[in-house]
């Protein structure tokens, strides 16, 4: 479904076509108690005008909202050189302020720990199967996830902060179930947040 352009304000006029996210898809994402809010994100995009990863984000973004700046448009850079492909004939970022949901559980009852400690909770880590389609033009560089890892040490909430957009859905079922030794504070066990990075190579 289309949103209407004056909802994402970009940098310029590169913008040709925003899609609404489609928050229905993802179980996560379905909060019923829910603030509006508005992230500002920067993305490197193909000469073709398609995107090509998420840079940064001023907050970790929904998955909702990664597959649908996955499906922007933007105007092409030009014609590329024959015998070159999308990746190889240049790119350019675009910074872009577009309307997310927030719930409003919050973070503030998850303890914040460093990602080597979280990784040392770790107890099954399942891997990324990437698109086979896809594999041949598989675009190296880093996906970095916020974690919320329950009492249980399941992987509940998992926002998006940076990454190359082909790969970022796969990583995302893998590490939903992951799981963890529970985290323990006073002889209680507490829900965490942390950062996950996933290569990709």
């Amino acid at each position: 479904m289309l949103a209407f352009l004056p909802l994402v304000q970009a940098q310029d006029l590169r913008l040709l076509k925003s899609v609404e996210p489609r928050y229905d898809r993802y179980s996560e994402d379905l909060a019923t108690d829910f603030d509006a809010a508005n992230a500002s994100v920067t993305i490197t995009v193909l000469a073709n005008g398609k995107p090509l990863a998420l840079d940064k984000s001023s907050v970790p973004l929904p998955m909702a909202v990664v597959m649908a700046l996955k499906d922007y448009e933007f105007r092409p850079q030009g014609a590329i050189p024959h015998g070159r492909t999308d990746t190889d004939a240049g790119s350019y970022q675009v910074t872009l302020n577009v309307p997310i949901r927030q719930s409003k559980d919050p973070v503030e009852s998850a303890v914040r720990v460093r990602p080597g400690i979280s990784k040392g909770l770790l107890t099954k880590q399942v891997r990324p199967e990437y698109p086979e389609n896809q594999i041949h033009t598989r675009v190296p560089g880093t996906i970095t996830f916020e974690a919320r890892i329950n009492k249980q040490g399941e992987v509940g909430s998992l926002k998006t902060r940076s990454g190359p957009f082909a790969w970022i859905e796969s990583a995302h079922e893998a590490v939903k179930q992951w799981q963890y030794r529970p985290y323990i504070l006073k002889n209680e066990p507490v829900e965490v947040l942390t950062d996950i990075e996933i290569l990709v190579k």
